[in-house]
């Protein structure tokens, strides 16, 4: 059981990496408080269903 906890809680982690690189990138390129908002939230969208992908292919094969 404690493992499916570790597992799950690489999602929020995800999404909260990819807020950040998205939020920064909109700031980057002079976005407003609105664009960093969109960016976050599409990147954030973005990390999490790469890190699902990932965790479940890992755990298909046996390597979590």
């Amino acid at each position: 059981k404690k493992e499916r906890i570790g597992i799950l809680m690489v999602v929020p982690i995800a999404f909260i990496i990819g807020a950040l690189f998205g939020s920064f990138k909109a700031k980057k390129r002079n976005g407003n408080r609105f664009d960093m908002f969109h960016y976050g939230a599409t990147y954030g969208i973005a990390f999490v269903l790469l890190a699902l992908v990932l965790t479940i292919l890992f755990r298909r094969f046996g390597l979590l």
